[in-house]
């Protein structure tokens, strides 16, 4: 308390820190803000060389960056990971010194943390860099596989997106046959409320709001054969997709646009749903009307 007190006569706090340690930390935060304007400044040269390039090209389809800018984002990615090893390896030592200069003072209030905490967060730190450093790494694998896939598919003289021309013709044929059957179904209950109508405007003296039997029997069947329609399309659709899906998968050096298996359920799922609710909201208008 004695200590503490003569402190305060003197016109300084007990737990600041150091004037030398606060020294290099204000030089260590300017030294990162300066490594990383220069490490903008690069990239956005780099941009510009790339817009510039990339602007003079016609007729072609150029998806892969030139591979002076991918060894060059590569070794700024390098560059960025060792200039903060270095800088946490700088704090470190000055945390170090810090806390060896706690340790030696006597009747301060000691802020340094227990050597067993500073031990964890210093592996914490070492893992993290570890683990951005191999996520880069893998990122910058996946890239250039990817930009050789696209220069084979190129040379190649195809679109890495489009689809197989068996597929688009079957996709074709289906929406065309669903077409048809909507239409044959339209002109079934148009002739069935012609004749629905003609026998209301006969009837006189009595209020007719149910139907007549044929005419019921007539659109549960109708129903009926429009979800088994219905049902067949998609199992068919729902070939061809797997079809789809294994042709992609076999090939190589193309975009692969097929979907997982767990979306692909999902949508079969709401897509059985929505007819679910369709015929229950048709077979509950059939009863209303009947009533």
């Amino acid at each position: 308390r004695a200590r503490v007190t003569q402190a305060g006569a003197q016109g300084r706090d007990v737990k600041q820190l150091d004037q030398e340690v606060l020294a290099n930390r204000e030089a260590l935060r300017e030294r990162a803000a300066h490594e990383k304007a220069m490490a903008e400044a690069q990239l956005a040269g780099e941009n510009k060389v790339l817009r510039h390039r990339l602007g003079q090209q016609t007729g072609r389809d150029q998806k892969a960056l030139d591979e002076e800018i991918e060894r060059a984002r590569e070794m700024a990615a390098i560059r960025c990971v060792e200039e903060k090893q270095q800088a946490e390896a700088q704090l470190a030592a000055e945390n170090q010194v810090l806390r060896a200069r706690l340790v030696a003072q006597k009747g301060r209030d000691v802020k340094a943390l227990d050597e067993e905490v500073e031990a964890a967060r210093r592996e914490a730190a070492t893992r993290i860099i570890h683990d951005r450093v191999e996520a880069e790494y893998q990122l910058a694998m996946e890239n250039r596989e990817y930009r050789a896939r696209v220069t084979q598919a190129g040379a190649q003289g195809r679109d890495v997106k489009q689809l197989d021309q068996e597929v688009l013709a079957n996709r074709e044929a289906l929406r065309e046959r669903a077409a048809h059957e909507k239409a044959m179904a339209e002109a079934q209950l148009a002739g069935e409320n012609k004749v629905l109508r003609h026998r209301l405007g006969q009837q006189t003296g009595r209020d007719q709001k149910a139907l007549d039997e044929e005419i019921e029997r007539a659109r549960e069947m109708a129903a009926i054969r429009c979800v088994e329609e219905k049902q067949q399309a998609e199992a068919q659709l729902a070939a061809e997709n797997q079809v789809l899906r294994a042709r992609l998968v076999a090939q190589k050096g193309r975009d692969v646009k097929a979907l997982d298996e767990e979306v692909e359920a999902a949508r079969r799922e709401a897509a059985t749903r929505i007819i679910h609710d369709r015929v229950e909201a048709e077979y509950q208008l059939a009863m209303e009307n009947r009533e």
